[in-house]
């Protein structure tokens, strides 16, 4: 297994959390909400064995600091901060779900950064489905209400864990975390229909990876996309919200096979 190493900085007085692990060209991994970079855990070992992954807590969000960012420029500051640190002029950027719209922000403000362009199950190409679940689990108080916002996300129920949920629990019930879910869950329609009148000036190597059977935001959304010239387009079928988890060796596959095409 290629050697991880975590890191910590801060800046304005917000910590970030994050690690390292493998080496080559850099893929940046940006989590959605609620998450953090432990949502890569399941893919981040074979994708590192050609390439050199970076991976975050987003401010708000697992051990770093917990506050609510005010704008989508702040969030992508934030990115560029973390390139900076580990030492990367740009990188490739995988986005998920909430980091897919933070994904699309940073290639707007950062063009010359994102060297190629991952989004799955990404918010802010659509009407977006989970607000109103993503608000019982800010005001979660059990490990029941957690699994119940977490069946919306995965469709084989079996990808729910005891430690996924005890997982998620513990986060949720940090003093200052549901406040900033729900600031969070408040901006983010204003946020949705900034990024959404970006998309048409993606100019950067594409893949839109969907799970067919995401409650959240609905496959649909992909064909938001499809103006894109060159785009990769995959599907996984018998999957939710959230591929890299619940289908990881397949989501695995394909990172790699687009990976290796734009990189090399």
């Amino acid at each position: 297994m290629p050697t991880l190493e975590e890191f910590q900085f801060e800046h304005d007085g917000i910590k970030v959390c994050g690690l390292v692990q493998g080496s080559g060209p850099p893929v940046l991994m940006v989590h959605g909400m609620p998450s953090s970079r432990n949502v890569w855990a399941l893919v981040k070992d074979r994708i590192s064995t050609r390439f050199r992954v970076v991976a975050m807590d987003l401010p708000g969000f697992g051990r770093s600091t917990k506050v609510a960012l005010p704008s989508l420029d702040a969030f992508s500051d934030w990115l560029a901060r973390v390139l900076d640190h580990v030492g990367e002029q740009s990188a490739h950027v995988v986005g998920h779900s909430f980091g897919g719209m933070l994904s699309l922000a940073f290639l707007t403000k950062f063009p010359k950064r994102v060297r190629s362009l991952v989004l799955c199950d990404s918010v802010g190409l659509g009407p977006y489905g989970g607000s109103e679940g993503q608000r019982r689990f800010a005001a979660a108080r059990t490990r029941e209400d957690v699994r119940a916002f977490l069946q919306r996300l995965f469709h084989n129920p079996d990808a729910i864990s005891d430690a996924l949920v005890e997982g998620q629990f513990a986060y949720v019930t940090q003093p200052g975390v549901p406040e900033v879910l729900e600031q969070l869950t408040a901006r983010r329609q204003d946020w949705e229909a900034q990024v959404e009148a970006h998309a048409d000036m993606i100019d950067v190597p594409l893949m839109v990876i969907w799970g067919r059977n995401d409650q959240l935001v609905p496959v649909a959304h992909a064909d938001r996309l499809r103006h894109v010239p060159g785009a990769r387009f995959v599907i996984i079928e018998n999957c939710g919200h959230a591929p890299m988890v619940e289908r990881p060796q397949e989501f695995g596959e394909h990172m790699l096979e687009f990976l290796d095409s734009v990189a090399g």
